[in-house]
């Protein structure tokens, strides 16, 4: 299967405090079958109530959609995807508002 492939790259800026935190960025790969962009960007572009949301949000569940199906034999993962699959599919009848 082709894939995209991605680096995503997480800034600590400031602690809870408010203060300004200089520890290295967290940098790491990964590939995924979908076009995050254009999700986000979808997401961003729709009406939907999340669409504020829309970069955190996806990247965040694509990156855990992704573990999940690598793992789906886990229990763990196991006992996670039907409630993954229903949230996805909600998600993507919002989009399409």
């Amino acid at each position: 299967m082709k894939e995209h492939h991605y680096k995503i790259v997480i800034y600590h800026l400031e602690d809870n405090e408010g203060i300004p935190q200089n520890k290295e960025p967290m940098t790491f790969e990964v590939a995924n079958h979908d076009d995050i962009f254009k999700i986000v960007e979808l997401a961003q572009n729709s009406k939907a109530s999340f669409a504020k949301d829309g970069a955190p949000l996806f990247v965040g569940l694509k990156l855990f959609a992704d573990i999940c199906m690598k793992n789906r034999e886990d229990p763990l993962f196991a006992s996670i995807k039907p409630h993954l699959v229903e949230i996805i599919k909600t998600l993507k009848l919002e989009l399409k508002k």
